[in-house]
This record gives structure tokens, sequence and C-alpha cells, in this order.
């Protein structure tokens, strides 16, 4: 009986330490983060698509803000609804098809924010031409 005391105990201890102990970025977690400091060139075409697809998504935003605000909101809610409310939380990410740019919003893991993605970003396909939405989904 003794022994297995002491083992749960060791076995207990090493992992509340374990999981104090933060963990490094990985390497392409680091080169992300700095290419996030680096200034950048938006070319105007992308502009127009991430305009068009921001027009959408500042909806979403608003009523996640609304939501933070609402009384029956538990508080831990509370919190990373007001996070998720506010476009500097997010990183953007733009690319092009020979048809239409395609936009995605992404949760940003940049300093203290903890690790959110799961559906809180929108991945939208802008029409190359007319700069309208043509599909949206969560973005994963």
């Amino acid at each position: 009986m003794r022994r297995f005391c002491l083992i749960v105990l060791i076995v207990i201890f090493s992992t509340a330490s374990f999981a104090e102990t933060p963990q490094a970025p990985s390497p392409v977690a680091r080169e992300y983060l700095q290419n996030l400091e680096k200034p950048i060139i938006l070319r105007g075409d992308y502009f127009k698509a991430v305009t068009a697809a921001y027009d959408d998504f500042e909806q979403i935003l608003q009523k996640r803000r609304a939501a933070a605000e609402s009384a029956t909101t538990a508080p831990a809610d509370r919190d990373r609804l007001v996070r998720l409310s506010s476009i500097e939380n997010y990183d953007i990410r733009v690319r092009d098809t020979r048809s239409s740019y395609i936009v995605t919003f992404g949760v940003t893991f940049r300093g203290e924010a903890p690790l959110m993605t799961m559906g809180a970003g929108m991945r939208y396909v802008v029409d190359r031409n007319s700069f309208a939405i043509n599909e949206k989904a969560p973005a994963k």
C-alpha cells in the first residue's frame, strides 16, 4: 500500500510540475510570430477583398459583443466573447485563385492569448471581379 501511495504521489507531483512548465513555441510557430511583427504591403485588390469579407465578419463580431454584454452570459463565457468580439484578436490571411480571393479571419495566438481557434474565425471566398462574397464558413 505504501509503495502504491508513493507512486501516486510521484505521478501527481510530476504531472503538476509538467503542467506548470510553459512550452516553448515550435520553430514554425516562432517564425509565424516573428513574421507578424514585420511591416506588410497590402495590394489594392487584396484590400478590397478583405474589406468585403470584413463587412460581413463585423456583424459576427457585433453579435459576440452583444452576447458578452448580456446579463445571462456566464462570467467565463463573457471573457471569451469579449476577446472574440475584437478584430485586433484576429490574424487575416489572403490568397487568390484564378476566380476568387480566399480571406480567412483566424484567432491570433500572439502574446498571452489563449489558444482558441475552433469555430471562432471565418473563411470567405470573394469573387475576383465583383468582390461579392460567394461562400463563407467557419475557419478551421
